[in-house]
């Protein structure tokens, strides 16, 4: 059915019931998480904040894996201190649990208003929070990569003005994501901060295993543009 209407076809009235049907068998067969976020979500539609939060606030007590759902809902609508409130408990009853950390370091990533890298987001605690994500499973692309990408952020969220211990710790984590764990889904971001850290040589060996296409040609253009003038750097 979800394939049915992600086709890229005119969606028919056919469609639309089969999948009212279809929710409707699901919130009667006692999925507490469906009927969880469905009804949470509604109240917030019309404008009942206090009775969804109630709802998420109620099952996040009930279940510490569903906390973060809750936490991503108060980043949402703008209540960061409280997000990371209820992130840091969860992550403090599950420490070794990978999808705690995780959520704990992206709602770090949000400042208070829940503004995503903006002054105020919580840099170090995300960086912790990755790192502790990444001990627990050295193959797990997905704390390296959220650690790469905050290491290469200032402050202020921005890709710009990043110390060069900052960027070159950002550095290891792409190298290794794209060198030992074969990341291919890195090798954009990895290529950005090797032009920020003025490293033109890596950046061409790292092109030059790069298949072709839209990315790869304009870091390869900047590239060639930058050549003439900054070679001795990387």
């Amino acid at each position: 059915l979800v394939a049915t209407l992600l086709t890229p076809r005119r969606i028919e009235r056919g469609d639309v019931a089969a999948a009212q049907k279809l929710f409707a068998g699901l919130l009667k067969s006692g999925l507490g998480r469906v009927r969880f976020v469905h009804r949470g979500n509604q109240l917030l539609a019309e404008g009942k904040g206090a009775e969804g939060l109630a709802l998420y606030r109620r099952w996040a007590t009930k279940d510490p894996r569903a906390a973060w759902l809750y936490a991503f809902k108060l980043v949402g609508l703008g209540l960061g201190d409280d997000a990371r409130r209820v992130a840091r408990r969860a992550a403090k009853a599950r420490p070794k649990d990978m999808v705690s950390l995780l959520a704990l370091g992206r709602v770090f990533e949000y400042d208070r208003y829940g503004r995503l890298h903006r002054r105020g987001f919580l840099r170090s605690e995300a960086i912790a929070a990755y790192r502790r994500a990444k001990a627990l499973d050295g193959d797990d692309l997905r704390p390296r990569r959220l650690l790469a990408d905050v290491l290469r952020r200032s402050k202020r969220g921005q890709l710009a003005d990043v110390p060069s211990d900052q960027l070159e710790a950002a550095l290891k984590e792409y190298r290794e994501l794209v060198d030992k764990l074969g990341d291919h889904s890195s090798r954009a971001p990895f290529a950005y901060t090797l032009l920020m850290a003025g490293k033109l040589r890596e950046l061409s060996k790292l092109l030059e295993t790069w298949t072709s296409g839209g990315e790869r040609d304009a870091y390869y253009l900047t590239l060639l543009a930058l050549q003439g003038r900054t070679e001795a750097y990387g």
